[in-house]
Protein backbone atom coordinates (compact mmCIF):
# COMPACT_ATOMS: atom_id res chain seq x y z
CA UNK A 1 0.00 0.00 0.00
CA UNK A 2 1.53 2.98 -1.33
CA UNK A 3 1.44 6.46 1.30
CA UNK A 4 0.78 9.93 0.33
CA UNK A 5 3.24 12.53 1.43
CA UNK A 6 1.67 15.48 2.58
CA UNK A 7 5.05 17.51 1.80
CA UNK A 8 5.07 16.96 -1.67
CA UNK A 9 4.34 19.56 -3.98
CA UNK A 10 2.98 17.04 -6.54
CA UNK A 11 0.31 15.95 -3.60
CA UNK A 12 -1.09 19.11 -3.14
CA UNK A 13 -4.17 20.71 -5.28
CA UNK A 14 -3.33 23.50 -7.12
CA UNK A 15 -5.69 26.68 -6.53
CA UNK A 16 -6.84 26.13 -10.71
CA UNK A 17 -8.18 22.59 -9.97
CA UNK A 18 -10.32 23.47 -6.99
CA UNK A 19 -14.15 23.60 -7.26
CA UNK A 20 -15.06 27.47 -7.15
CA UNK A 21 -17.55 28.09 -4.34
CA UNK A 22 -20.94 28.18 -6.04
CA UNK A 23 -22.13 31.71 -5.13
CA UNK A 24 -18.47 33.18 -6.21
CA UNK A 25 -19.79 31.50 -10.09
CA UNK A 26 -23.20 33.21 -9.68
CA UNK A 27 -21.54 36.50 -8.79
CA UNK A 28 -19.12 35.92 -11.86
CA UNK A 29 -22.49 35.92 -14.19
CA UNK A 30 -24.64 38.53 -12.96
CA UNK A 31 -22.21 41.57 -13.79
CA UNK A 32 -22.12 43.06 -16.92
CA UNK A 33 -19.16 43.17 -19.02
CA UNK A 34 -19.86 46.86 -20.73
CA UNK A 35 -21.55 50.00 -19.92
CA UNK A 36 -24.81 49.42 -22.71
CA UNK A 37 -25.85 45.98 -20.61
CA UNK A 38 -27.64 45.31 -17.88
CA UNK A 39 -27.43 42.75 -14.94
CA UNK A 40 -28.15 39.22 -15.46
CA UNK A 41 -31.86 38.94 -13.86
CA UNK A 42 -31.57 35.10 -13.99
CA UNK A 43 -28.21 34.82 -12.21
CA UNK A 44 -29.30 37.36 -9.26
CA UNK A 45 -32.63 35.28 -8.45
CA UNK A 46 -29.88 32.62 -8.59
CA UNK A 47 -28.06 34.11 -6.05
CA UNK A 48 -30.98 35.06 -4.00
CA UNK A 49 -32.19 31.76 -3.98
CA UNK A 50 -28.62 30.58 -2.52
CA UNK A 51 -28.80 33.55 0.31
CA UNK A 52 -32.04 31.78 1.77
CA UNK A 53 -30.80 28.69 2.05
CA UNK A 54 -26.75 29.24 3.15
CA UNK A 55 -27.61 32.50 5.36
CA UNK A 56 -24.08 31.51 6.64
CA UNK A 57 -22.52 33.02 2.99
CA UNK A 58 -24.12 36.19 3.27
CA UNK A 59 -20.92 37.85 4.54
CA UNK A 60 -18.75 36.60 2.32
CA UNK A 61 -21.06 37.47 -0.12
CA UNK A 62 -21.38 41.14 0.96
CA UNK A 63 -17.49 41.16 1.34
CA UNK A 64 -16.90 40.37 -2.23
CA UNK A 65 -20.33 43.31 -3.40
CA UNK A 66 -18.31 45.88 -1.06
CA UNK A 67 -14.96 45.68 -2.65
CA UNK A 68 -17.03 45.77 -6.33
CA UNK A 69 -18.42 48.43 -5.59
CA UNK A 70 -16.25 51.24 -3.72
CA UNK A 71 -13.51 50.03 -6.90
CA UNK A 72 -16.64 50.80 -9.49
CA UNK A 73 -17.00 54.38 -7.66
CA UNK A 74 -13.25 54.35 -7.64
CA UNK A 75 -13.02 54.20 -11.13
CA UNK A 76 -15.92 55.20 -12.18
CA UNK A 77 -17.39 52.81 -13.44
CA UNK A 78 -20.88 53.57 -12.30
CA UNK A 79 -22.89 49.90 -14.35
CA UNK A 80 -20.83 48.02 -11.98
CA UNK A 81 -21.91 49.84 -8.43
CA UNK A 82 -25.42 49.83 -10.28
CA UNK A 83 -25.31 45.52 -10.67
CA UNK A 84 -24.38 45.75 -7.08
CA UNK A 85 -27.13 47.92 -6.00
CA UNK A 86 -29.84 45.84 -8.25
CA UNK A 87 -28.60 43.00 -6.09
CA UNK A 88 -28.92 44.51 -2.69
CA UNK A 89 -32.23 45.84 -3.67
CA UNK A 90 -33.23 42.14 -4.99
CA UNK A 91 -31.86 40.65 -1.97
CA UNK A 92 -34.28 42.82 0.62
CA UNK A 93 -37.20 41.78 -1.04
CA UNK A 94 -36.89 38.48 -1.16
CA UNK A 95 -34.33 38.04 1.96
CA UNK A 96 -36.25 40.40 4.41
CA UNK A 97 -34.82 37.35 6.83
CA UNK A 98 -31.79 38.31 6.34
CA UNK A 99 -31.13 41.78 6.88
CA UNK A 100 -29.12 42.16 9.88
CA UNK A 101 -26.99 39.91 8.18
CA UNK A 102 -25.97 42.93 5.58
CA UNK A 103 -27.78 46.10 6.99
CA UNK A 104 -24.64 48.02 8.16
CA UNK A 105 -22.49 47.10 4.51
CA UNK A 106 -25.61 48.23 2.67
CA UNK A 107 -26.74 51.61 4.55
CA UNK A 108 -22.72 52.50 4.06
CA UNK A 109 -22.64 51.89 0.49
CA UNK A 110 -25.68 54.18 0.05
CA UNK A 111 -23.90 57.00 2.26
CA UNK A 112 -21.20 57.10 -0.25
CA UNK A 113 -23.46 57.14 -3.12
CA UNK A 114 -24.64 60.56 -1.88
CA UNK A 115 -21.23 61.72 -1.67
CA UNK A 116 -21.34 61.34 -5.69
CA UNK A 117 -22.00 65.38 -6.04
CA UNK A 118 -20.66 64.52 -9.27
CA UNK A 119 -23.05 62.15 -10.77
CA UNK A 120 -26.68 62.36 -10.14
CA UNK A 121 -27.47 59.28 -11.28
CA UNK A 122 -25.59 58.09 -8.22
CA UNK A 123 -27.72 60.01 -5.92
CA UNK A 124 -30.77 59.20 -6.88
CA UNK A 125 -29.91 55.46 -6.96
CA UNK A 126 -28.76 55.69 -3.66
CA UNK A 127 -32.03 57.47 -2.27
CA UNK A 128 -34.08 55.01 -4.15
CA UNK A 129 -32.21 51.99 -2.52
CA UNK A 130 -32.45 53.84 0.42
CA UNK A 131 -36.38 54.78 0.15
CA UNK A 132 -36.90 50.24 -0.08
CA UNK A 133 -34.75 49.76 2.99
CA UNK A 134 -36.93 51.78 4.82
CA UNK A 135 -39.66 50.19 3.78
CA UNK A 136 -38.42 46.82 4.11
CA UNK A 137 -38.32 47.56 7.43
CA UNK A 138 -42.21 46.94 9.01
CA UNK A 139 -43.32 45.25 5.53
CA UNK A 140 -43.10 41.68 4.95
CA UNK A 141 -44.50 39.59 2.84
CA UNK A 142 -46.60 36.67 4.65
CA UNK A 143 -47.21 36.31 8.83
CA UNK A 144 -44.38 34.30 9.20
CA UNK A 145 -42.21 36.28 8.30
CA UNK A 146 -43.45 39.47 9.73
CA UNK A 147 -43.57 37.23 12.86
CA UNK A 148 -39.97 36.37 12.38
CA UNK A 149 -38.78 39.88 11.38
CA UNK A 150 -40.26 41.78 14.14
CA UNK A 151 -38.37 39.74 16.79
CA UNK A 152 -35.46 40.65 14.62
CA UNK A 153 -36.25 44.02 14.62
CA UNK A 154 -36.64 44.98 18.01
CA UNK A 155 -33.18 44.01 18.74
CA UNK A 156 -31.62 45.88 15.91
CA UNK A 157 -34.31 48.69 15.29
CA UNK A 158 -32.39 51.34 17.80
CA UNK A 159 -29.43 50.89 15.64
CA UNK A 160 -30.93 51.33 12.58
CA UNK A 161 -32.68 54.41 12.84
CA UNK A 162 -29.63 56.32 14.57
CA UNK A 163 -28.27 55.67 10.87
CA UNK A 164 -31.10 56.43 8.80
CA UNK A 165 -31.31 59.50 10.77
CA UNK A 166 -28.23 60.28 9.86
CA UNK A 167 -29.39 60.81 5.84
CA UNK A 168 -32.01 63.48 6.52
CA UNK A 169 -29.54 66.41 6.06
CA UNK A 170 -28.27 64.71 2.35
CA UNK A 171 -32.06 64.37 1.53
CA UNK A 172 -33.03 67.31 3.10
CA UNK A 173 -30.14 69.05 0.49
CA UNK A 174 -31.32 66.98 -2.10
CA UNK A 175 -35.15 68.08 -2.00
CA UNK A 176 -34.29 71.85 -2.10
CA UNK A 177 -31.56 71.43 -5.01
CA UNK A 178 -31.32 74.51 -7.17
CA UNK A 179 -30.05 74.30 -10.48
CA UNK A 180 -31.55 73.40 -13.91
CA UNK A 181 -35.30 72.64 -13.53
CA UNK A 182 -34.91 69.52 -15.34
CA UNK A 183 -31.59 68.33 -14.14
CA UNK A 184 -32.69 68.92 -10.60
CA UNK A 185 -36.01 67.94 -10.57
CA UNK A 186 -35.08 64.12 -10.81
CA UNK A 187 -33.09 64.94 -7.30
CA UNK A 188 -35.94 66.75 -5.47
CA UNK A 189 -37.66 63.79 -6.43
CA UNK A 190 -35.69 61.15 -5.37
CA UNK A 191 -34.81 63.50 -1.65
CA UNK A 192 -38.49 63.95 -1.04
CA UNK A 193 -39.46 60.51 -1.93
CA UNK A 194 -37.11 58.79 0.59
CA UNK A 195 -37.92 61.58 2.88
CA UNK A 196 -41.70 60.25 2.32
CA UNK A 197 -40.60 56.76 3.45
CA UNK A 198 -38.69 58.31 6.50
CA UNK A 199 -41.68 60.07 8.15
CA UNK A 200 -44.09 57.17 7.46
CA UNK A 201 -41.17 54.76 9.47
CA UNK A 202 -41.04 57.44 12.58
CA UNK A 203 -45.25 57.40 12.13
CA UNK A 204 -44.84 53.45 12.54
CA UNK A 205 -42.41 53.88 15.70
CA UNK A 206 -43.90 56.84 16.83
CA UNK A 207 -40.78 58.57 16.98
CA UNK A 208 -40.06 61.98 15.64
CA UNK A 209 -36.28 62.89 14.81
CA UNK A 210 -34.41 66.23 15.78
CA UNK A 211 -33.82 66.65 12.55
CA UNK A 212 -38.08 66.75 11.59
CA UNK A 213 -37.85 70.78 11.21
CA UNK A 214 -35.23 70.41 8.33
CA UNK A 215 -37.53 67.82 7.03
CA UNK A 216 -40.30 69.85 7.31
CA UNK A 217 -38.80 73.04 5.52
CA UNK A 218 -37.49 70.60 2.49
CA UNK A 219 -40.91 69.00 2.19
CA UNK A 220 -43.27 72.50 2.70
CA UNK A 221 -40.56 74.32 0.29
CA UNK A 222 -41.85 72.35 -3.09
CA UNK A 223 -45.14 72.29 -1.32
CA UNK A 224 -45.06 76.33 -1.60
CA UNK A 225 -44.02 75.73 -5.27
CA UNK A 226 -47.44 74.08 -6.49
CA UNK A 227 -49.37 76.37 -3.94
CA UNK A 228 -48.08 79.36 -6.03
CA UNK A 229 -48.84 77.63 -8.92
CA UNK A 230 -52.80 77.69 -7.90
CA UNK A 231 -52.54 81.27 -6.13
CA UNK A 232 -51.59 82.31 -10.32
CA UNK A 233 -54.06 80.40 -11.36
CA UNK A 234 -56.29 82.27 -9.06
CA UNK A 235 -55.04 85.51 -10.18
CA UNK A 236 -55.93 84.77 -13.45
CA UNK A 237 -60.01 83.99 -12.76
CA UNK A 238 -60.66 86.51 -9.52
CA UNK A 239 -61.42 89.22 -12.24
CA UNK A 240 -64.44 87.97 -11.93
CA UNK A 241 -64.72 88.69 -8.24
CA UNK A 242 -63.36 92.42 -8.07
CA UNK A 243 -65.83 93.12 -4.62
CA UNK A 244 -63.71 90.62 -2.80
CA UNK A 245 -60.21 88.96 -4.34
CA UNK A 246 -58.86 87.41 -1.62
CA UNK A 247 -61.90 85.55 -0.46
CA UNK A 248 -62.18 83.84 -4.11
CA UNK A 249 -58.39 83.09 -3.95
CA UNK A 250 -59.17 81.44 -0.84
CA UNK A 251 -61.62 79.46 -1.82
CA UNK A 252 -59.67 78.73 -5.02
CA UNK A 253 -56.40 78.11 -2.81
CA UNK A 254 -59.16 75.53 -0.85
CA UNK A 255 -60.98 73.83 -3.73
CA UNK A 256 -57.07 72.88 -5.39
CA UNK A 257 -55.85 71.27 -1.77
CA UNK A 258 -58.89 69.47 -1.21
CA UNK A 259 -58.72 68.10 -4.70
CA UNK A 260 -55.00 67.27 -4.93
CA UNK A 261 -55.01 65.97 -1.57
CA UNK A 262 -57.89 63.66 -2.29
CA UNK A 263 -56.18 62.22 -5.12
CA UNK A 264 -53.15 61.26 -3.13
CA UNK A 265 -53.37 57.42 -2.55
CA UNK A 266 -52.64 55.85 0.60
CA UNK A 267 -49.01 54.28 1.42
CA UNK A 268 -50.60 50.74 1.39
CA UNK A 269 -51.43 51.46 -2.43
CA UNK A 270 -47.96 53.48 -3.41
CA UNK A 271 -45.96 50.67 -2.50
CA UNK A 272 -47.36 47.28 -3.65
CA UNK A 273 -47.02 43.69 -1.46
CA UNK A 274 -43.82 42.78 -3.22
CA UNK A 275 -42.61 46.50 -1.88
CA UNK A 276 -42.70 48.39 -5.37
CA UNK A 277 -44.15 51.53 -6.28
CA UNK A 278 -46.83 51.14 -7.67
CA UNK A 279 -47.31 54.72 -8.82
CA UNK A 280 -47.88 56.53 -12.66
CA UNK A 281 -44.52 57.57 -14.04
CA UNK A 282 -46.32 61.18 -14.16
CA UNK A 283 -46.37 61.04 -10.36
CA UNK A 284 -42.89 59.48 -9.89
CA UNK A 285 -41.58 62.46 -11.47
CA UNK A 286 -43.85 65.07 -10.15
CA UNK A 287 -41.90 67.16 -6.67
CA UNK A 288 -45.05 68.99 -5.93
CA UNK A 289 -46.95 64.94 -5.69
CA UNK A 290 -44.06 63.96 -3.19
CA UNK A 291 -44.65 66.83 -0.68
CA UNK A 292 -48.18 65.74 -1.07
CA UNK A 293 -47.37 62.45 0.67
CA UNK A 294 -44.74 63.65 2.58
CA UNK A 295 -47.74 65.95 4.27
CA UNK A 296 -49.97 62.57 4.20
CA UNK A 297 -47.79 60.69 5.93
CA UNK A 298 -46.78 63.59 8.63
CA UNK A 299 -50.69 63.40 9.52
CA UNK A 300 -50.13 59.38 10.07
CA UNK A 301 -47.11 60.28 12.48
CA UNK A 302 -49.85 62.59 14.08
CA UNK A 303 -51.77 59.92 15.77
CA UNK A 304 -51.44 60.92 18.97
CA UNK A 305 -51.38 64.10 21.15
CA UNK A 306 -47.91 64.59 21.92
CA UNK A 307 -46.96 63.83 18.13
CA UNK A 308 -49.36 66.25 16.73
CA UNK A 309 -47.91 69.14 19.03
CA UNK A 310 -44.78 68.48 17.56
CA UNK A 311 -45.47 68.21 13.96
CA UNK A 312 -47.83 71.22 14.13
CA UNK A 313 -45.37 73.20 16.56
CA UNK A 314 -42.61 72.68 13.27
CA UNK A 315 -44.98 73.54 10.67
CA UNK A 316 -45.86 76.69 12.51
CA UNK A 317 -42.05 77.64 12.85
CA UNK A 318 -41.71 77.64 9.20
CA UNK A 319 -44.18 79.73 8.53
CA UNK A 320 -42.97 82.28 11.29
CA UNK A 321 -39.39 82.01 9.97
CA UNK A 322 -40.45 82.42 5.78
CA UNK A 323 -43.23 84.83 6.90
CA UNK A 324 -45.87 82.93 5.26
CA UNK A 325 -48.83 82.86 7.51
CA UNK A 326 -50.76 85.73 4.43
CA UNK A 327 -53.16 83.72 2.14
CA UNK A 328 -51.64 85.92 -0.65
CA UNK A 329 -48.17 84.97 -0.02
CA UNK A 330 -47.80 82.00 1.27
CA UNK A 331 -48.83 77.95 1.10
CA UNK A 332 -50.19 77.90 5.04
CA UNK A 333 -53.70 77.60 4.71
CA UNK A 334 -53.35 74.80 1.53
CA UNK A 335 -50.76 73.29 3.82
CA UNK A 336 -53.48 72.93 6.72
CA UNK A 337 -56.06 72.05 4.60
CA UNK A 338 -53.81 68.91 3.64
CA UNK A 339 -53.26 67.96 6.79
CA UNK A 340 -56.76 67.83 8.09
CA UNK A 341 -58.20 66.12 5.23
CA UNK A 342 -55.45 63.48 5.78
CA UNK A 343 -56.10 63.64 9.12
CA UNK A 344 -59.92 63.20 9.01
CA UNK A 345 -58.83 60.09 6.29
CA UNK A 346 -57.28 58.48 9.16
CA UNK A 347 -60.00 59.75 11.83
CA UNK A 348 -57.45 61.69 13.46
CA UNK A 349 -59.11 64.61 13.70
CA UNK A 350 -60.05 64.86 16.68
CA UNK A 351 -56.47 66.07 18.04
CA UNK A 352 -56.44 68.40 15.19
CA UNK A 353 -58.96 69.74 17.23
Amino acid sequence: MSSLCYFCPNCICPSSQRPVKRYKSILRGIFPKSPGEEPNEKKIGKLCGYISKNPHRVEKITKILDRKCYNALRNENFYIASAVLCIYRRVLLSSREQMPRFADNLLNIIQTLLDQTRNDEMRILGCHTLFEFINSQVRALGYKLRFTFKVQLNMTDGTHMVIIENFIPKLCDLALELGNENRVCSLRCAGLQTLSSMVWFMGEHSHVSEEFDNVVSAILENHERQSKEAKDSADSTSTEYVRCPSVHKMITLASSSLGAMSRIPSWNRIINKKGELNLTLEETKNPSFWSRVCINNMAKLAKEATTIRRVIDSIFRYFDHENLWSSQYGPSLSVLYDIQVAMEKYGMDVFFL
